[in-house]
């Protein structure tokens, strides 16, 4: 009823005003032209009662069983109502959905009188479909009407409300509709995308959305490492604004910053990344299918930083306390800092005293990290432990003196990773030491060499090392003093150039002998050990003077003095 009258309502006004020649300075026409162009308006976006849902059924119907030859002006109504709804009668999909009706449909409207009051809410209800519909065909179909319309719509003498936002962004009906909205993007001029957004009506869940995300993501991770740097804060706001593709943006933006030549620890992307899919450790993560969409690097980098921050930040939190830290050992977190890169899993294990504090920094520091923290039993109320997974090795290192570090292999771990308790003597259970052939790790004199030894001869190196250069057995030259760990022998040296001259490497070996200004017979005994010099302190690792043969206790003294830690059987470094 609603819609018979606002059709026959336009179609008098169109008429009257046809007919009459009195200039629109006259109060009367004048009236009548703004109240049609207000109904106008309100015929862009529908017809209230025009969408009942049994009149579009009946509607339906007719147009199925005979075409679109029996149809009139009302039904043209009706079905630019419901244009994009669901219809039990096409299989559940819409008119905008169903090619072969959809192409009957456009030919009719596009044989109707293109400046008649009718068009504009033909126009703008393809318009919507062209935003919602999931197949090229029929989107390409309605593309075409739309393109061969428009012109007719701006020309008509009382056009749509609504017409310059169409036409201000006529891109979006281009082979590239995103395009230009990209590129605003990178310039930094929102607007544009903003005045679609706010004004063209196109629903949240379009294909054009999409199209625009990946094509931003596409440029984002083509472009260089500072392009990309660049414009990695935005993106990461993308990724709040777009909610229905916000795994999308993550994953793109996370692989592309792990394959920076240096990826350093970036605090946002981390958080929305642990945010929005849990952490990546095994056995934790309840949306860890989301991780196997990203690559081993990414998930790794990850991994490294969640070990990085909580040695560090805990590391910070304990200097805060005199009384906690009169009884731990800040050698040991140092230490293991320098293996977060390998860390595939990291857990804290914070005593009771922990659980119930007061101290503002400690119950920020445990409610950022609830998911990733559990609670140590039987042990003093200020301990520690802390659980690494690196390679196919666990350690379980304490805070407090008086704890050795224990290791174990992972076919070998007495502890659950799913409990939110664990019992001191859980994580230090001898039997299973024993059943991985592991020695306990005792932290006694020069320890973090002892460690160093251990590790290396499981194949684990601090992050900074060259891993190319290390863990292959390669033959000693034959002047070379024998070791004690033949299988992990040291590199060889290096021959002079064939003029005579020394060698860069040699070169290198001499300076940074002659920069420690050693008494004689040390110098010496340190040139005939010495294979190569590997400096990694410009990527925070270590600066290694590497042997090929056990030093003598003098040197090994005396460069402890100089701040050097022999590793056997690699050498010397700090």
């Amino acid at each position: 009823m609603i819609a018979d009258l606002s059709a026959r309502l336009h179609r008098s006004a169109e008429r009257a005003l046809s007919r009459w020649s009195i200039p629109e300075a006259v109060p009367g026409p004048a009236l009548l032209r703004q109240q049609t162009i207000r109904l106008r308006g309100r015929l862009g976006d529908g017809i209230p009662g025009a969408d009942d849902r049994r009149q579009f059924e009946r509607t339906l119907q007719k147009l199925i069983a005979r075409g679109t030859t029996e149809l009139r002006p009302r039904d043209d109504i009706v079905l630019a109502a419901r244009f994009t709804s669901k219809a039990g009668l096409l299989g559940g999909l819409s008119l905008a959905e169903s090619p072969r009706l959809l192409g009957a449909v456009l030919d009719r409207w596009d044989r109707l009188k293109p400046n008649g009051l009718l068009a504009p809410l033909l126009w703008h209800s393809v318009f919507q479909g062209y935003f919602v519909a999931s197949d090229d065909q029929t989107r390409d179909q309605m593309r075409r009407y739309l393109v061969a319309r428009l012109p007719a719509l701006a020309s008509n003498r009382m056009p749509p409300t609504w017409l310059p936002v169409v036409e201000a962004h006529q891109d979006v009906l281009g082979e590239l509709p995103a395009k230009p909205y990209v590129a605003g993007w990178f310039s930094g001029d929102a607007h544009p995308l903003e005045e679609l957004r706010a004004h063209a009506g196109i629903p949240t869940t379009s294909w054009f959305w999409g199209c625009w995300v990946d094509t931003v993501l596409a440029t984002l991770v083509g472009l260089g490492d500072d392009g990309f740097q660049l414009h990695l804060g935005r993106a990461l706001e993308m990724a709040g604004q777009w909610p229905q593709r916000r795994d999308d943006i993550l994953a793109a933006v996370l692989e592309r910053y792990a394959r920076l030549s240096a990826p350093q620890l970036h605090d946002e992307l981390l958080a929305r990344v642990v945010d929005a899919w849990g952490s990546p450790h095994l056995d934790l993560s309840g949306l860890s299918h989301r991780w196997s969409n990203v690559s081993e690097e990414a998930v790794g980098l990850i991994c490294h930083w969640l070990a990085e921050e909580d040695l560090a930040d805990f590391f910070e939190l304990i200097r805060t306390s005199s009384r906690t830290l009169s009884t731990m050992d800040q050698r040991r977190f140092a230490y293991w800092k320098r293996f977060t890169q390998g860390m595939r899993y990291t857990r804290l294990v914070l005593g009771t005293g922990f659980r119930w504090t007061r101290n503002p920094d400690v119950r920020k520091f445990i409610d950022k990290r609830s998911q990733r923290i559990a609670w140590l039993q039987g042990s003093t109320k200020d301990n520690i432990a802390i659980l690494m997974k690196i390679g196919d090795c666990w350690f379980v290192e304490f805070g407090e003196t008086g704890n050795a570090c224990y290791p174990y292999r992972d076919e070998h771990r007495p502890f659950d990773l799913n409990r939110k308790e664990h019992a001191r003597t859980e994580l230090a259970s001898q039997p299973a030491v024993s059943a991985s052939r592991l020695d306990r790790m005792i932290h006694r004199g020069d320890w973090e060499a002892d460690f160093d030894a251990v590790l290396a001869r499981l194949d684990i190196w601090p992050d900074a090392i060259a891993r190319g250069r290390i863990g292959v057995p390669r033959p000693l030259p034959k002047s070379a003093p024998a070791t004690n760990n033949a299988a992990f022998p040291g590199p060889q040296p290096r021959m002079a150039t064939p003029q005579g001259r020394p060698s860069a490497h040699e070169s290198a070996i001499l300076l940074a002998i002659a920069a420690m200004n050693l008494p004689g017979d040390v110098a010496r005994e340190l040139k005939s050990l010495m294979t190569g010099v590997v400096d990694n302190r410009a990527k925070r690792g270590s600066y290694w003077l590497e042997l090929n043969g056990r030093p003598s206790d003098r040197l090994i003294a005396v460069l402890k003095a100089c701040g050097f830690r022999y590793a056997n059987p690699r050498g010397f470094y700090r």
